[in-house]
């Protein structure tokens, strides 16, 4: 039962993606600078202007007045085609700097494809009805057509001569398509739950967990290229599909039950994420006594009393002199092994021949081969009278060796320990962000 058990708890926590990333050192450096220099007043400011442009109200007539009464409801799809079409093209251009895309011309795109698609509706709504049932879904395949029609005209002929260009636009596509994907998948769900009864329904909102589970492993395993990048590749488009159809179903439910339901099952989730990172977090805290508690150089013996601007020292700090030092360690050895290198490849100058270096066995070899009858015989080779003191001094050496490395091991576990506490934690930091944000929005 146990084995069970725990093969069950290693299933769980293969499907979690949050558990299976890691900072980059470059990303840790670059937020331990962010945090110096950034007020808690600047960052305060950005998350609550985010998601301000989000409560517009625009005022719309009643949709059985027809066509002609909601001339806005049009103006407010052109629009919102147009943010989605630049956002889209930029994605592109952001993630393919090889590849020249000015952002005039993106913009310019972005104009005529969402005038295009925006047409495109209207012409179905006048032809079949207002509202057009499921418009998202039918007018997002001409979208997608014509945004790579535009891509294909700025850049075919230039993939073509840029090494290496190929690879990159099939992994951002591949992104793309996941993008897509959402919409087909979360668009039937939500028209299927509000045709169930509510008993049905509570069943049918189990579903909605399993559907964001795989979709994450879908995003990860397909944006395995953007490992720094992956928490928000993943909240804000997984997570923001599943906070808007979650409050959506809650909206439409009438059952007390079912949003009960939904709630506990975030709830859960959120405090398993929050036990895994409480597991990395304790494990730290013997690492950093055992690096306190040794001396590190003159910069690690200051962690503990130091500094930054008027920010205390933190784990965010004795991570950056860590790995800053690992990379001057690392450079330093990749130089000494350069001149090793260079100085075995050198040829000998001059007249004088290298000296050989003759081993020990090699000197016992000749013995044996010089008297015949010392084969048999023990051959008792006497050192040097300073070689006694050469071999404490090889002792030494080698200690001092075993300590540095074992030195080396604290050093790198605590590195990497943090480094995947910051991407759990920068995960769930955005995962409640969502959670929070999305449903605010939607009931105002």
């Amino acid at each position: 039962m146990r084995a069970q058990w725990n093969r069950l708890v290693q299933l769980w926590e293969s499907a979690q993606v949050e558990l299976h990333g890691k900072y980059s050192t470059d990303r840790v450096l670059k937020l331990t600078q962010y945090a110096r220099e950034t007020s808690y007043l600047r960052a305060f400011a950005v998350i609550l202007v985010t998601p301000l442009p989000c409560l517009v109200v625009t005022v719309l007539a009643d949709p059985s007045e027809g066509v002609a009464a909601n001339k806005m409801f049009f103006v407010r799809d052109h629009l919102i085609t147009f943010v989605l079409t630049f956002i889209c093209i930029n994605q592109f251009r952001v993630s393919l700097p090889i590849l020249p895309y000015p952002i005039w011309r993106a913009f310019y795109h972005a104009v005529w494809i969402s005038g295009l698609c925006a047409g495109v509706l209207y012409g179905l709504s006048r032809s079949f009805g207002f509202p057009f049932p499921f418009s998202l879904m039918v007018v997002t395949p001409p979208w997608v057509t014509l945004i790579s029609i535009s891509l294909a005209f700025e850049w075919v002929k230039k993939i073509r001569e840029t090494p290496g260009a190929q690879n990159v636009v099939i992994n951002v596509l591949k992104v793309w398509m996941c993008q897509v994907v959402l919409e087909f998948i979360y668009l039937p769900y939500y028209y299927i739950f509000t045709t169930l009864s509510d008993r049905a329904q509570t069943a049918f909102a189990l579903f909605l967990p399993v559907i964001k589970l795989a979709m994450r492993n879908v995003f990860a395993r397909t944006v395995v290229h953007l490992s720094d990048e992956m928490p928000e590749v993943i909240v804000f488009n997984v997570e923001v599909f599943n906070a808007l159809f979650v409050s959506c179903c809650m909206q439409n439910s009438p059952s007390f039950w079912t949003t009960l339901e939904l709630m506990l099952i975030d709830i859960g989730m959120i405090i398993l994420s929050v036990r895994d990172m409480e597991k990395i977090r304790i494990g730290l805290k013997d690492l950093e006594q055992r690096i306190d508690e040794r001396k590190l150089g003159s910069d690690c013996n200051s962690i503990g009393n130091a500094s930054v601007g008027n920010q205390a020292s933190s784990t965010l700090e004795r991570t950056k002199i860590l790995l800053e030092q690992g990379m001057k360690s690392r450079a330093k050895t990749s130089s000494l092994e350069l001149v090793r290198v260079a100085s075995h490849e050198e040829p000998a100058t001059g007249l004088t021949r290298p000296r050989k270096k003759v081993g020990v066995m090699s000197l016992v070899t000749k013995v044996r081969n010089a008297h015949p009858t010392a084969k048999h015989t023990a051959i008792r080779v006497h050192p040097a009278a300073e070689s006694s003191s050469k071999s404490i001094t090889a002792v030494n050496v080698t200690g001092a060796a075993e300590t540095a490395m074992k030195n080396v091991s604290v050093n790198v576990r605590y590195t990497r320990k943090v480094q995947r506490l910051l991407y759990l934690a920068e995960f769930l930091l955005l995962l409640n962000y969502v959670e929070i944000v999305i449903p605010l929005v939607f009931c105002t």
